[in-house]
């Protein structure tokens, strides 16, 4: 997936609350992943649909876990993800 300004919001979330503890390409990998699954959901009415909500919060939650933290070994806690996913959530209901 190559970059678009629609993913703009997402990078700058990521590079605020990141900074220091991820590459540059991490964050970049990172952003695209949180691209794919909003896009991958993105259905009539998905703002208000609760499986939806659902749906992104898990994917997120599983990558941010699996990947970020286990393999890319960053550190985060699990308030951290849990104000990160409430906040990319709240991006994308606001920017689409």
């Amino acid at each position: 997936m190559r970059a678009t300004k629609a993913l703009h919001p997402y990078y700058r979330l990521v590079r605020q609350d990141l900074k220091g503890k991820a590459s540059p390409e991490q964050m970049l990998q990172i952003v695209q992943y949180i691209g794919e699954v909003l896009q991958k959901e993105r259905i009539v009415d998905w703002k208000t649909s609760i499986e939806v909500k659902r749906a992104v919060r898990d994917q997120l939650e599983d990558f941010l876990f699996d990947v970020v933290k286990k393999e890319m070994e960053i550190p985060l806690s699990v308030e951290f993800i849990e104000n990160f996913i409430n906040n990319v959530w709240n991006l994308a209901t606001k920017n689409d």
